[in-house]
């Protein structure tokens, strides 16, 4: 038997949240992963949803990860001078290409919904054709990403607040969604 870590922890709380919101009909969850890296000694826990009312094209992935400096830093105490064990959060969301031509008014949204304490990252993913097989050069093809990584750690105080991180990316997926029905933001 073994004290859970502060990755473990968080980790059930993530993806019990998760599933209680795919049993309530608000999203599908459609991915999950449970990853060792036995070379930096790290864990990734990731999962991967849909919106129930969403549109193709639009996934939103969760992850969490932790590394042997936070193990060692929770489990023995060693850890570099103002630096906390705990893990890292990130937040993404992969929408259709179209929505990168927006990428001013996206980002003022962006930076006022999450503010302070992310770091924000945008990512345009493009398929590429030989030139015998080019397609309509106009139209885009791939997805664009949204990255938000948190700045610090979180750690089991951070716990009571998963459910509301939750409802507001899903909140922000939502909003993203509606603005590529629309045809653009307003």
């Amino acid at each position: 038997m073994f004290d859970p870590t502060i990755y473990d922890n968080l980790k059930v709380v993530l993806e019990g949240h998760l599933y209680d919101l795919d049993a309530e009909g608000k999203i599908r969850v459609v991915g999950r992963e449970d990853l060792v890296d036995l070379a930096k000694m790290g864990r990734t826990f990731r999962m991967k949803f849909v919106l129930q009312c969403g549109r193709d094209g639009f996934m939103t992935t969760i992850a969490l990860h932790s590394g042997l400096t936070d193990f060692a830093g929770e489990l023995r105490g060693l850890h570099a001078a103002g630096e906390r064990p705990g893990a890292g959060l990130e937040l993404q969301l992969d929408m259709p290409a179209e929505l990168s031509e927006h990428l001013r008014d996206i980002h003022e949204y962006v930076s006022s919904l999450w503010g302070q304490g992310w770091l924000i990252r945008y990512e345009r993913l493009e398929e590429l054709f030989p030139p015998s097989l080019e397609s309509d050069s106009k139209v885009l093809h791939g997805s664009y990403r949204i990255k938000l990584t948190s700045a610090s750690k979180i750690d089991e105080s951070h716990m009571d607040d998963m459910g509301a991180l939750l409802e507001h990316l899903l909140q922000f997926a939502m909003d993203m969604n509606e603005m590529y029905e629309r045809g653009g933001w307003p």
